[in-house]
């Protein structure tokens, strides 16, 4: 009974310690990326990219400085009813420092982090319309249009502000309105974390395997103390590794859910219809040949598929170790064993 306590207790012990290693990153990749504007002291306005707009209606947020338990800078909505919406923007009353730009939907009491400047630097946007995609014939200077189709257009752009904001973006080409856009820097910083995903779940499983396997070799603990301690150890190495792993993981905020970072099926979604879009650009089969790749036009829509497809099976192979690796080892401590209870010849 002590013995099977004990692998109990050493198991919590280990869940309670990376799950804390793993709340912290989930709270930090979570947090909203946004750009704040304060009303000027004679007008007191601001423009109209400042409301968010979603199913619920229209939404004005201040940022403030939380105390206690909301320490931080977060996010409260503004009533509207004494705001007046004017031909010059929103005409408002407070002094408090005003949401411009966010990186994902708000919601009150958010904990925020204040971009003050952006880094500008080429990109490329797909934008998926819902219906047919209407003429951008009027793009600001250093925007035009690589490819198109009947409901996808992919802009090139020589400078663009990073982090992506769907609002600064839609600001910014005014057409873009109604549409998913989505950043090729984004995209690629997405794809970048694949590979640091597959070897954290590796690093998640190795351990628990290798408890089981002590579970069982803990009824002859005397017998097997050097395994235990072998394991132990082993256990220990791959945890003290997950936090480093945790820090390579960057992951874009416009590609995050709005609440729960372990909505699958959000990445899903965003995934298979950023790439379902690109391949729309491909030409028929007809036209290129039945086994010819299914590629957009535009060298840039090429790059990010060819970029996916050398990504693609490195987290699949790091999260296999998860399962060969411990395995290894049981099979060695199991193999030892039996050498060492061979019959002895005389």
């Amino acid at each position: 009974m002590k013995k099977k306590a004990l692998c109990v207790f050493i198991l919590l012990f280990w869940a309670v310690g990376v799950s804390t290693f793993l709340s912290g990153k989930v709270q930090e990749e979570m947090i909203p990326q946004v750009t704040i504007l304060e009303p000027s002291i004679e007008e007191r306005a601001l423009p109209m990219d400042c409301l968010f707009l979603d199913e619920t209606g229209m939404h004005l947020y201040s940022v403030y400085e939380g105390t206690g338990w909301e320490a931080g800078t977060r996010v409260r909505e503004e009533d509207l009813s004494g705001c007046e919406l004017g031909e010059n923007g929103i005409l408002v009353t407070g002094w408090n420092p005003y949401v411009q730009y966010a990186s994902k939907p708000l919601t009150p009491g958010t904990l925020v982090e204040v971009k003050k400047s952006a880094d500008k630097q080429p990109d490329h946007w797909l934008a998926v319309f819902p219906e047919e995609a209407p003429v951008l014939d009027q793009l600001p200077e250093g925007v035009s249009v690589a490819e198109r189709n009947s409901h996808v257009v992919l802009l090139s752009l020589e400078e663009a502000q990073q982090p992506y904001m769907d609002g600064r973006a839609k600001s910014m080409i005014p057409s873009l309105e109604g549409a998913w856009v989505y950043s090729f820097q984004e995209m690629e910083q997405f794809l970048d974390c694949l590979a640091p995903l597959g070897l954290l779940a590796a690093l998640l499983t190795a351990p628990v395997l290798l408890w089981a396997c002590s579970c069982f070799m803990a009824r002859e603990a005397g017998k097997n103390r050097v395994f235990l301690l072998v394991n132990l150890g082993v256990g220990l190495a791959l945890t003290a590794c997950v936090p480093l792993v945790l820090g390579a993981i960057d992951l874009p905020s416009s590609l995050l859910p709005r609440e729960h970072i372990t909505d699958l099926g959000f990445f899903a979604q965003e995934y298979s219809r950023f790439f379902q879009a690109l391949t729309s650009f491909a030409p028929p089969a007809s036209a290129t040949g039945p086994l010819a790749p299914n590629l957009p036009q535009s060298p840039a829509g090429q790059a990010i598929i060819h970029y996916r497809n050398s990504l693609l099976m490195r987290p699949v192979l790091w999260m296999s170790l998860g399962f060969v690796f411990p395995l290894l080892v049981i099979l060695t401590e199991r193999g030892i064993m039996i050498w060492r209870n061979r019959p002895k010849i005389q």
